[in-house]
């Protein structure tokens, strides 16, 4: 369904909205991590949620739920556009990642690098006892097929204001803590 309303996306000539955040995550895990909502940037919120509407999402009108982006109401997976620039313009674009999911239509998602960057970032910004984002960014470290160190270290510096670098989590990450 999202693959649906990102090449409605591509057909009117808008760039691909772009996964990010646990979305992303479940996808370069697969689904280590499960999320039931996925957040997407896009500079172009109008046409995304009507693409979105086209692929049979719903704007948000449930009770009890914060009403803003989308659902599905069969699947009650939940869409929201987070941002309109990614990572406040500090990603590189050329590094994004197109997952096909069927005939040629998928999703366009933010740099791995990219996501260990703002998992740190999540964590180093979250309370002490919540690890969850600390264990998703070592995932995403180990599973990574290849990640560029030097991108992956500055944008870790960017995100958490040098309170974590490459070599912390590297080190966090080799302490086995995580499975």
């Amino acid at each position: 369904m999202l693959a649906e309303a990102c090449e409605m996306m591509k057909k009117q000539g808008h760039a691909l909205p772009v996964l990010v955040g646990g979305g992303a995550v479940e996808l370069h895990t697969t689904s280590a991590f499960v999320t039931g909502d996925f957040d997407f940037v896009s500079s172009r919120e109008e046409a995304f949620g009507a693409a979105l509407e086209a692929a049979g999402f719903k704007r948000e009108d449930r009770q009890g739920r914060l009403l803003k982006g989308w659902y599905h109401p069969e699947s009650d997976i939940g869409v929201e556009i987070v941002s309109s620039r990614l990572y406040d313009g500090r990603a590189d674009r050329s590094r994004l990642k197109f997952v096909e999911v069927k005939d040629g239509k998928g999703v366009q998602v933010a740099a791995i690098e990219d996501l260990i960057a703002d998992r740190l970032a999540q964590f180093a910004a979250g309370p002490a006892s919540d690890t969850s984002r600390l264990k998703q960014a070592e995932m995403l470290l180990k599973l990574a097929e290849r990640v560029d160190t030097p991108y992956l270290d500055r944008r870790i510096k960017e995100e958490t204001a040098n309170e974590w670098d490459y070599r912390r989590l590297q080190h966090s990450a080799s302490r086995g803590e995580i499975s």
